[in-house]
C-alpha cells in the first residue's frame, strides 16, 4: 500500500470528492501502513486535516500507531516521504487483534523487543517469559506485553528532546537499517516486525563479534528471535539477506538522518551504545552467519 502512489492519489481524491476541509476529521482505522498513507495524506491535504488513529495490528497498537510520524514509500525508499504531525487522538482496542493472521501476530514482537533491549531489562526479562503465552496467542498476557512496549515508546518520544527526529541518534532505530533494506530486497514479502527481529539479531551479532555484547545476552536475544520462526524465513528469503546487497542499507540510513552514521548497538541488555564506523566485513561475515544461528 505504500510503495504504491495510487493508494495516496485515492486518498487525497476522497478528501476533497467528500469536500473535506480544516474543519474535518479523518479517522483511520488499520494497520501501520493505512495509518501512515492515511496520516500523511491528512497532514498534507489543506496543509493539515486533523485525523485520529485506531491501529488494529499488534505492530501498530505497539509501536507504529503511537507516535507522531506519518510517511509513505517513494522510489524504494522506506518512508522516504513524510511528516510529523500530532494526530488529534489514538484509540487503542486490543479486542480488534483478534482476527490478526500468525504472521501479523508475531510482527508485533519485533517492535516490542528492540524496546526492551534498549530500554529496559525487567521489560525483556517479561518478554522472555511471556513469549510461549503469547505465540499461544493467549489474550490476557498478549496484550499486556504490546501495552508495555506502547508505553515504552510513548515516554521515550514525550521525554526525548527529539520528537521531531533532528539529531543524528536514533536509539528507536535499533536493528532498523538492516530492517528497511530487507523489506525493500524482499518487496516487502517480509513483514516490518519480521525484518526489525532479523536486523535486531544482525546488530546484535555484530556487536558480539566486535567484542561488546557478552555470548549469554546474545543468546538470549537470538534465541528469542528463533523461538518467533524468523529462521526459516530468513533462510527463505536469501536475496533479501545477500551482504553486498544488504550493506547498502548502511549508506541509506546515512542519508536518511543526514550527517555521519550513527547506529545503536548493544553493550549488553538495556546497555546500548552508538557507533558512527561499521566494520564491513565483520558485518558481511555476521550477514552470511545470521541465518544458521537463528
Amino acid at each position: 500500500m505504500k510503495n504504491d502512489p495510487a493508494y495516496l492519489q485515492a486518498a487525497y481524491s476522497a478528501i476533497f470528492a467528500d469536500r473535506l476541509c480544516k474543519q474535518s476529521s479523518i479517522i483511520a482505522i488499520g494497520g501501520g501502513a493505512f495509518l501512515d498513507l492515511t496520516g500523511f495524506a491528512a497532514t498534507t491535504a489543506h496543509r493539515g486535516i486533523a485525523y485520529w488513529r485506531v491501529p488494529t495490528t499488534t505492530l501498530s497498537q505497539a509501536d507504529s500507531g503511537i507516535g507522531i510520524k506519518s510517511a509513505v514509500n517513494f522510489q524504494h525508499h522506506k518512508n522516504g516521504v513524510g511528516a510529523h504531525d500530532v494526530p488529534r487522538g489514538i484509540l487503542v482496542d486490543a479486542t480488534l487483534l483478534r482476527t490478526l493472521p500468525v504472521r501479523d501476530w508475531i510482527s508485533g514482537l519485533g517492535e516490542c523487543l528492540k524496546i526492551a533491549l534498549i530500554n529496559s531489562r525487567e521489560y525483556f526479562d517479561e518478554l522472555e517469559r511471556g513469549l510461549p503465552a503469547y505465540l499461544a496467542r493467549q489474550y490476557a498476557p498478549s496484550t499486556a506485553i504490546l501495552r508495555t512496549c506502547a508505553r515504552a515508546h510513548f515516554e521515550h518520544i514525550r521525554g526525548s528532546s527529539d520528537p521531531y527526529e533532528k539529531s543524528q541518534s536514533r536509539p528507536l532505530d535499533f536493528g532498523h537499517w538492516a530492517a528497511h533494506r530487507i523489506e525493500a530486497l524482499s518487496k516487502f514479502a517480509v513483514l516490518h516486525g519480521e525484518a526489525v527481529l532479523l536486523g535486531i539479531a544482525l546488530d546484535s551479532l555484530y556487536a558480539h563479534r566486535l567484542g561488546r555484547l557478552p555470548e549469554n545476552s546474545l543468546a538470549r536475544v537470538l534465541s528469542f528471535v528463533s523461538a518467533c520462526g524468523i529462521g526459516k524465513l530468513a533462510r527463505q528469503q536469501r536475496d533479501a539477506l545477500n551482504p553486498e546487497a544488504l550493506l547498502k542499507g548502511l549508506d541509506e540510513f546515512r542519508r536518511h538522518i543526514g550527517g555521519p552514521l550513527c547506529i545503536t548497538l548493544l553493550e549488553d541488555i538495556a546497555r546500548p551504545f552508538e557507533t558512527n564506523v561499521i566494520d564491513i566485513n565483520l558485518m558481511e561475515q555476521c550477514i552470511r552467519e545470521l541465518p544458521a544461528r537463528i
